[in-house]
């Protein structure tokens, strides 16, 4: 694979997008979340990646996390990590395919992330791209 590939799996279900992703999901679909934070830490040019298909409640400093997937019903085009490192939910990180960067899929999932975490905490640097999305749904941290 070329450095500059960017391979979107398909997605083969029915559920909604995002799609959760647990410890105990199928390692496919946690391949496939880990797939999206190496695309994620090549982006922001992290050292570490933000995630590992292979983590379990036995590993080595596992914080509990709930991973998802979103799809457009024929691949997967990004994903997102959410980890209770210590008392409160906090987004860990992002990734969306470029090619599908501001088409709404954040925004259309949102409100389920505010209704099932809160207010998470959001795990910094935040890139310039997610301070505007921040803007638009009016989401200050307090």
């Amino acid at each position: 694979m070329n450095y500059y590939t960017i391979n979107a799996p398909r997605f083969r279900g029915r559920d909604p997008s995002p799609v959760l992703v647990l410890p105990t999901s199928p390692i496919r679909l946690r391949q496939h979340v880990e797939l999206f934070a190496q695309y994620f830490r090549r982006e922001m040019d992290y050292d570490n990646i933000q995630f590992a298909a292979s983590e379990s409640a036995l590993s080595f400093g596992f914080v509990k996390y709930e991973a998802y997937l979103f799809h457009n019903g024929e691949n997967y085009v990004g994903a997102c990590c959410f980890r209770w490192p210590e008392s409160t939910w906090q987004l860990d990180w992002l990734w969306m395919h470029p090619f599908v960067r501001r088409r709404g899929y954040l925004k259309k999932a949102w409100p389920q992330f505010e209704k099932k975490y809160g207010h998470f905490d959001l795990t910094k640097p935040i890139s310039c791209e997610m301070e505007i999305f921040l803007r638009k749904v009016r989401w200050f941290e307090t």
